[in-house]
């Protein structure tokens, strides 16, 4: 097993423990023993750091002092690590060249936690334009995976791979994917891939179509369901959406274009015939959102 140092610059000591205390047990079970322990170092941040002072330093003497090589160095993250202006063109390509540097000379590889530029939300995607440095740091990294939050679940990320490696085959490159928070493990999970990425950027609380659909749902009877109709559908539409409910001719596909939105949104399927499926988890994630609420 090769060693992986974590240099974190921005975070307090004892949450880092903390969290490593939370996901020990896991990892444990998953390698069978502890002894992988001792390929695990965490860089302790001294009372008196500056967390935007230039750290590359102090990284290659953490480096020296364990004799590290041929290891994984994740640098946590590149905004904090630094004093250097890296929305500037020259002062990130000298610190991209000192990264590159601690590769070569420490036969490593390396994670590099970015941030995201401010204003970019609006987007309602992940793209690798919307990374501080974007442009420069396409030409050094090979992988890049993004992460967000997702306004549907607290529990929930939403991930995308935006740059996957020079050889072999990426079934998820630039497909979005749901990373799901488990808490007796204290790790993320991967889940379904996403469908609508605009759906993880708006308030649940706000959105029609979510208080509709959850108010479909909410009863004993569609939770139980393997399958519905778009009949059975119609009879729990309550009152303020009964256009959905109707029948009547000028009405008549407003349900089956509501249904089809919704099957791309990710929140149900459909096995054609008019033979529809709540997806379970998509659902769970509508009611921690408080979809209900108006």
């Amino acid at each position: 097993m090769n060693d992986l140092l974590y240099c974190q610059f921005e975070d307090k000591n004892f949450n880092i423990q903390d969290r490593l205390k939370q996901m020990l047990p896991y990892y444990n079970e998953q390698a069978g023993n502890v002894r992988w322990h001792k390929n695990f170092r965490i860089c302790l941040m001294g009372k008196n750091r500056n967390i935007f002072s230039d750290n590359i330093k102090k990284i290659r003497a953490t480096l020296d002092k364990h004799g590290f090589s041929k290891g994984i160095v994740i640098i946590d993250n590149m905004y904090s690590s630094t004093d250097a202006n890296i929305t500037e063109g020259d002062e990130l390509k000298y610190y991209l060249q000192d990264l590159v540097n601690i590769c070569d000379d420490y036969d490593s590889s390396m994670l590099l936690g970015c941030h995201n530029k401010k204003g970019t939300e609006g987007i309602k995607d992940l793209i690798s334009d919307q990374i501080m440095g974007s442009s420069l740091l396409r030409n050094v990294y090979t992988n890049c995976l993004m992460i967000h939050t997702s306004t549907l679940s607290p529990n929930l990320r939403i991930a995308k791979i935006v740059k996957g490696g020079r050889t072999g085959k990426n079934e998820l490159l630039k497909k979005p994917f749901k990373l799901k928070w488990d808490d007796d493990t204290s790790t993320f999970k991967k889940g379904e891939v996403i469908f609508n990425m605009a759906a993880h950027f708006e308030t649940a609380k706000k959105s029609w179509e979510y208080r509709l659909m959850w108010e479909v749902y909410d009863n004993e009877e569609m939770k139980m369901c393997r399958e519905f109709t778009r009949d059975k559908f119609r009879e729990y539409v309550p009152d303020e959406f009964s256009r959905y409910a109707s029948t009547e001719k000028k009405d008549a596909n407003r349900l089956t274009r509501f249904l089809n939105l919704m099957e791309k949104y990710g929140f149900v399927g459909n096995r054609g015939r008019d033979k529809w499926y709540f997806i379970r988890s998509a659902m769970e994630e509508l009611e921690n959102a408080g979809a209900g609420t108006k």
